[in-house]
């Protein structure tokens, strides 16, 4: 009687684990579907709609924002997976296919923008952008699939940018405006100045060190991230802009577009864990920005700088 016990009692935990998988697995399926149409929807509305529409239509921006846009790409396809295979492993999907399917939604995710993207004159589809996606969601299934860990994360930082004020002078010299109306109308503010902003933005990739020399005493939370950005671009390919039939140019000088490259210390907040799945899940979704650190810095305007925090 006590072995027929234990195999019934068995049996029904299987029966209720396979239910409590069920149900994650619907919960996920709809979830990623309103997310998707939600966010796309938004995105539409709150973006492409306010611009004229044209036929499908492809644009090279290779060369655009001194290739931090690019940048971004391969930041946002990567993360998506990367969450997008957290939550199918917690729905209970064996590894293989959750690399797939997260590797997938995450380039579906990013083509649908593409996609947008092509039917808007002021922008096009953009074949440098697909690549980018591309590269971000094979980083992350390579990894994953090779060491069964990212050991080498994509991260962002954003730092709000205090720009100048400065008058700039069209260049009839017959009108003026300050170069806060430019920001304004091409980075926004807020949550839109987050997303538009190149010159607050830098791309890292994060190596957990710990990772690679896993018999070494190295702090398990304790990564060393390169970082790429850029900065006094005030528009996609120069600092030029027309306004009324006015030509406006910034000054090469006081403006120098140029490229930033850092070296510094990060937080793997993924290696911190606590008995609380709420907590965890927190940490992981902190663990995809890069918080500041002591940093070097190197461009070819102010040459080798350190930070001791660095913010962008």
């Amino acid at each position: 009687m006590t072995i027929s016990y234990s195999y019934a009692q068995k049996d029904s935990t299987s029966m209720e684990n396979l239910r409590l998988l069920d149900r994650r697995q619907a919960t996920l399926t709809y979830g990623t579907l309103g997310t998707y149409v939600a966010g796309s929807t938004a995105l539409y509305f709150a973006w492409y709609r306010q611009n004229p529409q044209s036929g499908f239509h492809l644009f090279d921006d290779s060369r655009e924002w001194l290739q931090m846009d690019k940048m971004g790409h391969v930041f946002s396809a990567y993360s998506q997976s990367v969450l997008m295979y957290k939550s199918m492993q917690w729905a209970g999907y064996d590894d293989d296919k959750s690399i797939f399917y997260s590797t997938l939604l995450g380039l579906g995710f990013q083509t649908t923008i593409e996609v947008m993207d092509g039917f808007s004159s002021k922008w096009g589809f953009s074949y440098t952008d697909c690549i980018a996606n591309v590269v971000g969601v094979t980083g992350f299934a390579i990894q994953q699939k090779l060491w069964k860990e990212q050991r080498l994360s994509m991260k962002m930082s954003y730092w709000p940018v205090t720009h100048s004020s400065e008058i700039i002078s069209s260049e009839s010299g017959q009108f003026s405006i300050p170069l806060e109306r430019r920001v304004d109308a091409l980075f926004g503010s807020g949550v839109e100045g987050f997303l538009k902003d190149y010159n607050g933005q830098t791309i890292w990739l994060s190596v957990d060190v710990a990772s690679f020399i896993k018999d070494s005493n190295w702090p398990k939370w304790l990564s060393i991230a390169a970082g790429y950005s850029g900065e006094n671009m005030y528009g996609g390919f120069e600092n030029k802009w027309k306004i009324d039939n006015e030509n406006y140019i910034l000054d090469p000088i006081s403006y120098q577009r140029h490229r930033q490259y850092i070296l510094a210390l990060d937080y793997n907040l993924s290696a911190i864990r606590t008995k609380s799945r709420f907590v965890n899940t927190v940490l992981d979704l902190l663990n995809l920005l890069k918080w500041p650190a002591p940093a070097i810095e190197y461009n070819r305007v102010d040459g080798l700088q350190f930070h001791l925090l660095f913010l962008n």
